[in-house]
């Protein structure tokens, strides 16, 4: 269990303090009201009590319960801190276990790296990209972490930029695309935003900065049909697949957000892969 310990600076209950000043969702306040335990001055109690002045508050938050099995990877780390790790996921990776593939995961390497260290924190992957997705991955080092990270992500105060080759030039270079995305789970069309830019363009491909401003299944991947006719390598939407080497040119470049705990502006780069260089050479010489 994680340990989080504050002191009351005025009357109120415990769910207005997660609520208000530390701006708990209410699907993160529902999560802490039935999985953890709060104690008040010593003596267990629960998230509606009041509490006064003065008054202890800890709040024990469940770890990890799933035993993740490390992967010996060397990882490229962009940022670490008390409270989170980012890491630039490799295409062709997973970022975390799913009940067909439990190890070689991102997941799994950041577990290996901890054994390492010696680090008995839990880790809590805060979102994730597609498999054959590179770029900036952000994770958790504690159940409390996640939250309030988790948090950012809902409520849009992480900015998000992916570079991305795509067949065909946009006939504007820079828009919204503003398009209902169908959820083959829910059976539910969600609404999806992303905003572009063309950064370069040559014949019949180009390069762009694609800002998504919700978090759709393969938001990007599926916007970007509707002006080109698809980022390169990509087998599933695009209708030219078989052009450029192999998976799709899609890299998340960086994460830039206000740190909720040093109240900094913080920006994570994730360089590159050889791969998406090498078809970025290839396509300035057609």
């Amino acid at each position: 269990m994680e340990k989080h310990r504050f002191i009351a600076k005025k009357q109120t209950t415990i769910k207005d303090y997660l609520q208000h000043r530390l701006k708990f969702s209410r699907r993160h306040y529902r999560r802490v009201k039935a999985n953890s335990k709060i104690y008040v001055n010593g003596i267990e109690s629960f998230v509606t009590a009041p509490i006064k002045q003065g008054d202890v508050v800890e709040i024990l938050l469940p770890t990890n319960s799933v035993n993740i099995s490390p992967y010996p990877y060397e990882l490229d780390i962009l940022y670490e801190d008390k409270y989170i790790l980012a890491v630039n996921k490799p295409k062709d990776m997973l970022t975390h276990p799913t009940s067909k593939e439990r190890t070689n995961t991102l997941i799994n390497a950041v577990q290996f790296r901890q054994n390492a260290l010696n680090e008995c924190h839990s880790i809590h992957p805060i979102h994730r990209l597609d498999r054959e997705t590179s770029g900036v991955v952000m994770i958790a080092k504690s159940p409390y972490s996640s939250m309030v990270f988790t948090q950012m992500f809902e409520q849009r105060k992480v900015d998000k930029r992916y570079l991305a080759i795509v067949s065909g030039v946009p006939k504007q270079t820079n828009g919204e695309i503003n398009s209902d995305l169908y959820n083959y789970s829910t059976k539910r069309y969600q609404k999806a935003i992303t905003n572009y830019k063309v950064i370069n363009s040559w014949n019949h491909f180009a390069l762009i900065e694609a800002v998504p401003l919700t978090g759709r299944t393969h938001q990007i991947r599926r916007h970007l049909t509707e002006i080109t006719s698809g980022i390169v390598g990509d087998s599933i939407y695009n209708t030219k697949s078989n052009e450029g080497g192999k998976g799709q040119l899609l890299h998340a470049l960086s994460l830039t957000f206000m740190h909720p705990v040093t109240k900094k502006i913080t920006k994570i780069v994730a360089r590159l892969p050889q791969d998406f260089k090498k078809e970025l050479r290839k396509i300035q010489k057609i």
